[in-house]
Order: structure tokens, then sequence, then C-alpha cells
């Protein structure tokens, strides 16, 4: 009960914090922060014909990898990471969000846990928060194992509520596919799926064929 209290304290704080940020990241695309300066030409002794262009400013690559996030900081501009070039790129953390994440994990002295914000329109990611207990530097957020992989049935689940008007007690029969999916687990088969369970049944017990097959026939890709 005191872990479903922490994952609905989550949920909440997303809920409540996500409208906020997307006024306040709208612009915040990733870029680099330490473009070099670029001085302006003395114009004292050129004659007014000659032509007074300024040089362009060179381009800058952008960071596509190796950024840093459990060493993030921040300054005027927002927040910022250090990467393995030695650059530091500039984030579309919200600081006020990623204070909210910090302190939820640490309050709580979850012993590994993350939370991840995305704005659903943009793609930015508004808070990146990781605990481990006796280690500062693994980062859980970016760790390919469960229940990571369960983040698809929420994404999932929230569109065929919201868009295809289904409720927790949407009932769907399957066989097989309840820890990974293969195609015979998508087809309807009434001979063979005798096992049967709601929406809220399967986001409980995270049966990845009940989202699949209510899915395919209730959601499209966009």
């Amino acid at each position: 009960m005191r872990r479903l209290a922490i994952g609905l304290t989550a949920v909440v704080l997303a809920a409540t914090l996500v409208p906020l940020a997307r006024r306040l990241t709208k612009n915040a695309n990733t870029a680099t922060t330490d473009s070099p300066a670029v001085e302006d030409v003395s114009l004292s002794h050129t004659k007014p014909s000659e032509s007074t262009t300024k040089p362009e400013a060179p381009a800058i690559s952008p960071i596509t990898s190796g950024v840093d996030l459990m060493h993030m900081s921040f300054d005027d501009s927002g927040a910022i990471a250090p990467t393995a070039s030695g650059r530091m790129a500039k984030l579309t953390i919200d600081p006020e969000m990623q204070h909210a994440a910090t302190t939820l994990l640490r309050v709580h002295r979850l012993p590994r846990a993350a939370i991840i914000l995305v704005d659903t329109e943009t793609g930015n990611v508004l808070a990146y928060a990781s605990r481990s207990e006796g280690s500062s530097s693994r980062d859980i957020c970016s760790e390919a194992r469960a229940p990571a992989a369960s983040v698809f049935k929420i994404v999932t689940g929230s569109a065929l509520v919201e868009d295809a008007q289904l409720t927790p007690d949407t009932e769907q029969c399957y066989w097989g596919g309840e820890h990974e999916i293969l195609a015979q687990n998508l087809e309807e088969n009434a001979s063979r799926d005798k096992s049967c369970t709601t929406l809220a049944g399967a986001m409980g017990h995270s049966t990845n064929a009940v989202f699949a097959k209510l899915a395919l026939k209730h959601l499209k890709p966009e």
C-alpha cells in the first residue's frame, strides 16, 4: 500500500505540473551553451561605399550523446549538464519540476526509484530524477530493466480511456502475451482466448496482450 500511495503521488504530481511546464518549455529545445562569443567588427575606418556586413558566427554542432544528466546544474538560463566532449548542454528540464521530483524521491527514502516527466505535445523532458541507495552516480532512468518496460502500458492505457472512451471495467480475453507478445497472441480466437480480464486488471497485473489487442481494435497510430 505504501508503494501504491507513492506511485499515486507521482501521478498526481505529474498531472498537476505538466500544464505549467508546457507554458514554460515551449521553446526549450536542447542546445549547447558554449557558443563562442562573436565580436563586433569595427567600422571606424570603413568608407561609406564599402561593405559593412558582419562575419557570421561559426556553426556549432549539435550534441547527440554523452550528456551526463546525473550531474545537471542550474543557472539563470535554466538547466545545463556536462557532456563527454567537455561541452555543456542546455536542457529542457524545468527547475521547479526537477526540484519537486528529487524531493519526492528523497523524502520517501525510496531504495531505487526514478521519475521522468515528458510534455506529450513537444516531447520535451521536464524532469529527470533518479535515486539509488549507496550510489549517487547510478542512473535508474536509463536502465533497461523492469519495471521500465511497462511505461508503454501507461501511455496506451491513457489513450484507450481518453480517446477510445473505454473504462477500467472494459473486458478483454486473451491467450498468452502476459510477459511478452508474439504475433499469435494478437489474433482473436475464441477457442484459445480462455483468460479474460478488465483494463484495470491488466494494468494491475501488467498483462501485455490485453493492451496490445485493445490498442489494435480501438486506437490509431496517431
